[in-house]
């Protein structure tokens, strides 16, 4: 599992983009003012590269974009001081398939 082994959350990692230094909080802060989208795309992003770089995930199966936008508001509603890659990472380990 690429992004999900212990050596790979052991490695500091380089992210960039925008929500490289997002959290939660800011998730939905974007979500209220409809100013998401930028931080939305890399979020598809993120979870469609798990997939293309491991033959074990594709978390991206059977939902939308909706669905994933809706599942990240449930999680960062309950965890706003996340960041919003531990959300994504929580989606995929919650969405292996």
């Amino acid at each position: 599992m690429l992004l999900l082994s212990e050596r790979a959350s052991s490695q500091a990692i380089q992210l960039l983009g925008a929500g490289t230094n997002a959290s939660c909080g800011s998730w939905l802060a974007g979500r209220v003012s409809n100013n998401y989208f930028s931080i939305g795309n890399w979020a598809l992003g993120f979870l469609s590269g798990a997939a293309i770089y491991s033959n074990d995930l594709n978390p991206l199966h059977g939902v939308d974009a909706d669905a994933v936008s809706f599942w990240l508001d449930n999680y960062c509603r309950a965890r706003p001081t996340d960041r919003f890659v531990d959300a994504l990472k929580a989606f995929i380990r919650e969405h292996p398939r």
